[in-house]
């Protein structure tokens, strides 16, 4: 049912030779070319990426638990009350990272990197893991995205979604106006992410001192200042 210029998927049944071209069986029609999605569709079947998950590791992710353990939450650094905030694009719903930032009464900055603990959830050598190790990586397409897990994970438990309790491993860094790197320290970590940012707002408030966003997020505009300026150190050390 193929027709010129559509996008297809081919099963070769005969390899070119000298003096032959190669040979199939069209075993689907992706659409016309030039079409956003067919030519989307066609990068994925070109690269083998899996877009659908095998049942088992469907089902396993089903029984992930949603609700924290009380006894996770005593073994771990409970930072809940931290100004803790994620900063992603407008459409980005696996909100893996988070940061913190104070200034110190010694003039250093505590810089917190907070990342979702996937491996409390995922268990080496589970269903779950093999298909992740298999993926090796999320792959962020034009308008989709084919995750490494599940989307219950990858956008749900293993997101950190604001005001939700959500296990993390944090580093903590003391980072001097120089930008070096004073000590740091690592920890198990519960959170509770105070804000959903975006680049776009977080550039509004620092570039264009957007009073309305201010005042919505005025319990962390602070932090976005001295985040700034801290980007600038490490910035210019860089450079």
């Amino acid at each position: 049912g193929a027709k010129r210029n559509d996008k297809v998927v081919c099963r070769i049944t005969k390899w070119p030779m000298e003096d032959r071209k190669p040979e199939g069986k069209i075993i689907e029609v992706l659409g016309q070319k030039g079409d956003r999605y067919v030519e989307i569709a066609s990068v994925i079947r070109e690269h083998g990426l899996p877009e659908e998950f095998p049942k088992k590791v469907l089902d396993e992710a089903e029984k992930v638990a949603v609700e924290i353990p009380q006894e996770e939450i005593d073994r771990r650094l409970d930072i809940r009350d931290m100004n803790i905030f994620t900063i992603d694009g407008e459409d980005a719903k696996d909100l893996d990272d988070a940061v913190s930032i104070e200034v110190l009464d010694n003039g250093n900055y505590k810089l917190g990197v907070h990342i979702a603990d996937v491996t409390h959830y995922v268990k080496e050598k589970s269903k779950l893991d093999k298909e992740a190790l298999k993926r090796a990586t999320s792959v962020y397409l034009v308008d989709k995205v084919i995750p490494m897990l599940p989307k219950n994970l990858s956008n749900g438990v293993c997101s950190l979604n604001p005001f939700e309790d959500k296990l993390t491993l944090s580093v903590f860094m003391e980072i001097d106006s120089k930008g070096e790197v004073i000590k740091h320290d690592i920890k198990e970590t519960v959170i509770n992410s105070k804000a959903r940012m975006t680049y776009t707002e977080v550039s509004d408030i620092l570039e264009k001192d957007d009073e309305k966003l201010k005042n919505t997020f005025a319990k962390v505009v602070d932090d976005f200042y001295n985040a700034e300026k801290l980007a600038r150190i490490l910035m210019q050390r860089r450079e």
